[in-house]
Formats: C-alpha cells, sequence, structure tokens
C-alpha cells in the first residue's frame, strides 16, 4: 500500500518545488540500487520515493492529492477526478507522461545518473521508473562507473620475482597487488572497484598505469635482464667460487682460471617473467676489481711480467 508521499519524502505540506526536488534527489541518490547492492529493501525504498515525486513533483497531481481527489498511488478516488493513471496528468498508467510538473523522476534520475530512466530505455508502457527500474527489460541500464586513474612504479626486480606491490588506495588502505606477468611499461593494470567513491556513492574502477623504475643495476633487452658482479684479481686469476646477489637469492658461480673481466654467465629463466612461452633470461656479467691494499706489490708483478722490470 502506497504512503502519503509528504511522509515518504519527507517534507512539509507547506514545500516549495525546490525543497521537494531537493529531498527525492537526495533519497534517490541514497537509496539507489546501484550503490545498495541490488538489494530488495534498497529498491523499495527507492520506488516508493519515485512515486512520491510522481505525484508532489507534478503541480497537477498535487494538487488532486491534497483535494482527496487521489490516493497516494497516483490513482482516483471513488471515480473523482482524471489523476495518475488517467488523462490529466497521464498517458494510460504512464507515469512519465505528467504535465505541469516542475520536473518528473525522468528527467531528474537522467540527470542525476546521465541517462538513466530515458525514454528510450524503457520498456512497455508503465514500465519505466514508476514500476520496477531495475526489473524486467524495462528495467534501467545500468551506468557505467567511472574511472580513477594514477601511476604505479614497479622495480625490475618486483618484475623478476613476480612479487605484490603495495598501493595506497583512494580509501587510505593499502593493498597488495600482484603484476601480471608480461607486463611492459605503460601498460594498465584494472582494480575494479578500489577508485574514488564518485558522486553517487559508487566506487570507481582504479587504472593503473605502470613505469618500470630505470636502473643503473639492471638493463632490460626484450625479456632478458643484464647485471654486473665483481670478483677480485686473485680470483680471475687463480679462478673458484664467487657468491653473486640477484633478485631470485644467492648463486655460488664458479670462474675459470684467468677469466677475463666482460664475460658473462647466462641463468636460464631468471629474466623477465612472459605471458606466454619462456621466461626471459638474467645475464651476469664479470667485473674485475683490482687491489687496493699492495698496489706496488701488484705494480711489480706486472712489470716483471711484461719484462720491464
Amino acid at each position: 500500500m502506497a504512503k502519503d508521499p509528504y511522509k515518504v519524502l519527507g517534507v512539509d505540506k507547506s514545500a516549495g518545488e525546490k525543497d521537494i526536488k531537493s529531498a527525492f534527489r537526495k533519497l534517490a541518490k541514497k537509496w539507489h540500487p546501484d550503490t545498495n547492492n541490488n538489494s530488495t529493501s534498497a529498491k523499495e525504498n527507492f520506488n516508493a520515493a519515485n512515486q512520491a515525486y510522481e505525484i508532489l513533483g507534478d503541480k497537477t497531481k498535487r494538487q488532486q492529492y491534497d483535494r482527496g481527489e487521489i490516493g497516494p498511488d497516483g490513482a482516483p478516488r471513488g471515480g473523482v477526478g482524471e489523476g495518475f493513471a488517467g488523462g490529466h496528468g497521464g498517458r494510460g498508467g504512464d507515469p512519465f507522461g505528467g504535465g505541469g510538473g516542475f520536473g518528473n523522476t525522468e528527467d531528474i534520475l537522467r540527470e542525476m545518473f546521465g541517462g538513466m530512466g530515458g525514454r528510450q530505455q524503457r520498456g512497455p508502457r508503465g514500465q519505466g521508473f514508476g514500476s520496477d527500474p531495475f526489473g524486467g527489460r524495462g528495467g534501467a541500464q545500468q551506468q557505467p562507473v567511472s574511472e580513477t586513474k594514477a601511476r604505479l612504479s614497479v622495480s625490475v626486480a618486483d618484475l623478476m620475482r613476480g612479487d605484490k606491490v603495495d598501493v595506497q588506495l583512494p580509501s587510505g588502505k593499502k593493498l597488495a597487488v600482484a603484476i601480471p606477468p608480461g607486463t611492459e611499461n605503460d601498460d594498465t593494470l584494472r582494480l575494479r572497484g578500489q577508485g574514488e567513491i564518485d558522486d553517487f556513492g559508487r566506487k570507481s574502477d582504479l587504472l593503473l598505469e605502470i613505469q618500470i623504475q630505470q636502473s643503473r643495476k639492471f638493463q632490460i633487452i626484450g625479456k632478458d635482464v643484464i647485471t654486473d658482479f665483481h670478483v677480485p684479481l686473485s680470483t680471475a686469476v687463480h679462478g673458484g667460487k664467487t657468491r653473486v646477489e640477484t633478485p631470485h637469492g644467492a648463486l655460488a658461480l664458479t670462474i675459470a682460471p684467468w677469466t677475463n673481466s666482460g664475460k658473462s654467465f647466462r641463468i636460464k629463466g631468471k629474466g623477465l617473467p612472459a605471458k606466454k612461452g619462456a621466461n626471459g633470461d638474467l645475464i651476469l656479467t664479470m667485473l674485475i676489481d683490482l687491489p687496493s691494499d699492495k698496489p706496488e706489490a701488484l705494480s711489480t708483478l706486472l712489470n716483471r711480467l711484461a719484462g720491464t722490470d
């Protein structure tokens, strides 16, 4: 059973047009099913506000209601007058056919929700927002959710390991986000419902534009990652094992005697992850560190080897 439209909108009988319109907008925003996970109670409250405004938002229907000619559902009382369902303000049960109004629900909802409630989206007569706007074929189409854009800086090491990256959401909380394999610079990652809240209380999608940090330590060529490591001169001359730190952890490399600086070691599958196919490789380039504590002894030795001593 329909309720008194004044009580539904929470306004006095002396309320002006602006007050009535403002009250309806607040309730429509509060109870719109899109912002309430399409709950049954939200739909009922939304439809009640919609029906109340169909009467109070039309000067003719409001006067008829105040005189007792039509009821809160817009139907004539005792055959007096031509109200919501008849010829004076309606079109054979079409709640959007009213004349003389100062803005019916279709206009308000189209203004608020960017096209929702439009005539092209209504089904058979009488199945617009005056009925159930979200049930059946006559229901309104959901307005696309807006988007919030931001940039996310990730390191080469993060990409290599497939680590999750902490993202500061507009709400203030942090979220650990997994970077998909094969992500490249300027790719966009969509986090549904994690953006800012729009004017209608809906959470927008957060679009993160991936920015790969430039690094002196790591060079990217295709899917391969190139970096260097240092060994003392003695290891380069005599050979031996050396510990090399990588984003995947420490590796023990065997250095052959008399290995020149610039020698590369390829570690299969430890480069950048790929969307399809094999991962890239990690290429380690050896650099020789000369000793700094005995420069004179080294100089003497080199001169002797060169035959200049």
